[in-house]
């Protein structure tokens, strides 16, 4: 009802305008998901999400394999649209979830930058293997 007061007194032409676009993708995924499914436009269980979620996965393996890099970007795209979706399903927000992984990544990546006196020459010349030791090392630690 909300949304639908907007739309009427802001002269809006449809549900999805007045999304900033300066807005995070994943978040705007998210809304645009939302402002949909205000209005029916959405699945009633989890299980096509995730049949979704295969299909456009499969899709994009298609055209990595087909190398069509038009194609595959845009299928891409759709995963992670659907994912976005799945997320939603599942009370998770890709954007803040997307956030902490980076977070993450970003302190066993330093564990390891530290376990190499952060010399990026001397990681440089480590194999994936020894890097991955230490990766391994940084998830033990609870980083």
């Amino acid at each position: 009802s909300w949304e639908q007061s907007k739309l009427k007194s802001e002269n809006r032409r449809s549900l999805l305008q007045g999304i900033p676009q300066a807005m995070p993708a994943l978040l705007s995924a998210q809304r645009i998901q939302e402002k949909a499914a205000s209005v029916g436009f959405e699945w009633k269980t989890i299980e096509p999400v995730f049949d979704k979620v295969d299909e456009e996965w499969q899709e994009f393996k298609d055209e990595y394999k087909n190398q069509n890099n038009e194609k595959m970007r845009e299928e891409f795209g759709d995963l992670l649209f659907a994912m976005v979706n799945l997320g939603r399903f599942l009370d998770i927000t890709a954007e803040d979830t997307c956030r902490q992984t980076n977070n993450k990544f970003i302190r066993r990546f330093q564990y390891i930058e530290k376990s190499y006196n952060e010399d990026p020459l001397a990681m440089k010349e480590a194999t994936l293997e020894e890097l991955d030791h230490f990766w391994e090392e940084a998830k033990l630690k609870g980083l």
